[in-house]
């Protein structure tokens, strides 16, 4: 994990900072970055 935070950015960095597995690290920053599967559905109806 501690490869993971070194890549991060601040604020990447300050949104999983209290993560405690990998897994929790990567759910946390898929869904700042690419958004709920609601964000998806009202992005696809609004093209």
């Amino acid at each position: 994990m501690n490869a993971l935070y070194c890549a991060l950015g601040t604020n990447e960095f300050n949104r999983v900072s209290q993560c405690t597995t990998a897994y929790e690290i990567w759910t946390t920053l898929s869904s700042a970055h690419e958004g709920t599967s609601k964000v998806k559905k009202v992005r696809l109806n609004l093209q």
